[in-house]
């Protein structure tokens, strides 16, 4: 089991974001974008993002300006993650790859590296964490759904039938129109406790006070992508 996160720095934020893409969803609107060669899931992972610290808020930043700059409010390094040659491979069939971004080096540079975290030690976590989703009952709901339209409340349903009853309010759909104006899955978020990274997927680690619910942009019966 990966260990636990700790920032050594900036560590005054509340959550991790867990960022999921549904690949078929997410290549299929992005010319640039193919899923990962020997990928062993639908659910791809786009990362591991701590929340608005409270020092930058205090300063007057919101979440909005934070979920586009993130770690470009600190002084940081550029330098790509140190991984292991096991890491490096499951993110290899894990990670959506874009033909003209390095999806890894960006997330971890915008996302990671002003926490602290050692390459290695946030990868390892964040496919831990993809892993727990992708063998869920909600993992397998999805799976069973591909190729067919999906009312948001029976897939909000199926997260917490999974996750707690509790839990719906820890996620938030994320879909864009295709040519055909499909409301398509594209990705999903799911809030999850810093102090209680370590007990996902209990129902007590997700974070939900705000209701991540709110930034759906998912209206209508969803396309889950095949």
């Amino acid at each position: 089991m990966a260990s636990n996160l700790q920032a050594s720095r900036n560590g005054d934020f509340s959550h991790y974001t867990l960022a999921l893409a549904w690949q078929p969803g997410f290549c299929k609107l992005s010319q640039s974008c193919q899923m990962p060669l020997n990928s062993d899931g639908a659910l791809g992972l786009l990362g591991l993002w701590p929340s608005l610290p409270a020092s930058l808020q205090e300063q007057g930043v919101n979440d909005e300006s934070w979920r586009l700059k993130s770690c470009f409010y600190f002084s940081h390094s550029v330098d790509d993650p140190q991984l292991s040659e096991e890491v490096r491979a499951r993110l290899a069939r894990a990670i959506p790859k874009l033909l003209d971004d390095d999806l890894i080096s960006s997330v971890f540079v915008k996302h990671a590296q002003c926490f602290g975290f050692a390459g290695n030690d946030y990868f390892a976590k964040a496919l831990q964490l993809r892993q727990s989703v992708l063998d869920s009952a909600f993992g397998s709901y999805l799976n069973s759904k591909q190729g067919s339209m999906v009312d948001p409340a029976a897939l909000r349903l199926a997260f917490t039938q999974a996750f707690g009853a509790a839990s719906g309010a820890a996620l938030s759909l994320r879909c864009q129109r295709d040519a055909q104006q499909h409301n398509v899955l594209t990705s999903l978020e799911i809030q999850i406790s810093a102090q209680r990274l370590n007990a996902f997927p209990a129902e007590a680690s997700l974070w939900h006070p705000g209701g991540a619910e709110a930034s759906d942009t998912c209206y209508g019966p969803i396309w889950i992508a095949n």
